[in-house]
């Protein structure tokens, strides 16, 4: 497989509450994950599949970062502010679900930044709510050596994602970053013990077009069906009796 090729990701995604009212599941989410810095690449599949072009799958810079310009230059920069720029000089990879015939809701998407060597060196996890509202996340080793799966890396909770959670609270990153497979573990930690932890993971596979179509054919409704999924969720949960939490004024923004 060329490693600077546009490729997709057959993911299986799962959340377990802790504390509170049990509650836990499990789907399949095909994802998109897209060389940034070699965008001509993936021009080659439209109209199937394209960046920043009216197609069946798109992944548009504005459903990204503050909307406006540039979202990869958007995350290398949030990158800088945190002083890792310098150790990515490989490429960056977009991991997110793309809009399919223009509706897309993406919970959470990941930038991973990489060395010369391939070396996962820093992500940006971007993480949308129900509210609309985002924020980001910049996950990196404090001494900049290359990012490990034994690697945990902590940062304050900024924005609710769930009204059924406690609005205060921290996350612990894991991400494992291989040539042909790629997981994330977020485990998040409230004051008072409870939380949730969720994970991603799946087989980098190229794209082709008629992985696209089998990708169609598997999830036709693409992240419609996640919106319905959250729903699902929370309707369960209230049966349950777990409490909406009141929201207060959000930190939204980047750590």
């Amino acid at each position: 497989m060329e490693l600077s090729a546009p490729q997709l990701v057959r993911a299986r995604v799962t959340h377990a509450r802790k504390g509170g009212a049990a509650n836990a599941f499990s789907y399949g989410v095909e994802f998109a994950l897209i060389p940034i810095r070699r965008e001509a690449r993936v021009g080659g599949f439209w109209p199937l599949f394209s960046r920043n072009r009216l197609s069946v799958l798109a992944v548009l810079d504005r459903d990204h970062g503050t909307g406006v310009g540039d979202a990869g230059e958007w995350a290398q920069a949030i990158a800088g502010a945190h002083g890792v720029d310098e150790v990515i000089d490989g490429e960056i990879w977009l991991l997110t679900q793309p809009r399919l015939f223009g509706f897309v809701f993406n919970p959470v998407s990941f930038w991973f930044m990489t060395d010369a060597a391939g070396r996962l060196r820093a992500v940006v996890a971007e993480v949308n709510n129900t509210f609309g509202e985002r924020c980001a996340y910049c996950c990196h080793r404090p001494d900049q050596a290359p990012i490990g799966a034994a690697d945990t890396l902590l940062a304050e909770k900024l924005m609710v994602v769930s009204p059924f959670q406690h609005q205060t609270g921290g996350y612990e990153f894991h991400f494992d970053w291989r040539a042909d497979f790629v997981a994330v573990r977020i485990e998040f930690r409230d004051e008072e013990g409870g939380g949730l932890l969720a994970t991603l993971a799946g087989a980098r596979t190229p794209m082709r077009a008629r992985s696209l179509w089998a990708a169609l054919a598997r999830s036709p409704f693409g992240s419609l069906r996640v919106v319905a999924l959250i729903g699902w969720q929370a309707f369960k949960l209230r049966l349950k009796g777990e409490r909406f939490r009141s929201r207060q004024t959000q930190r939204v923004g980047a750590l």
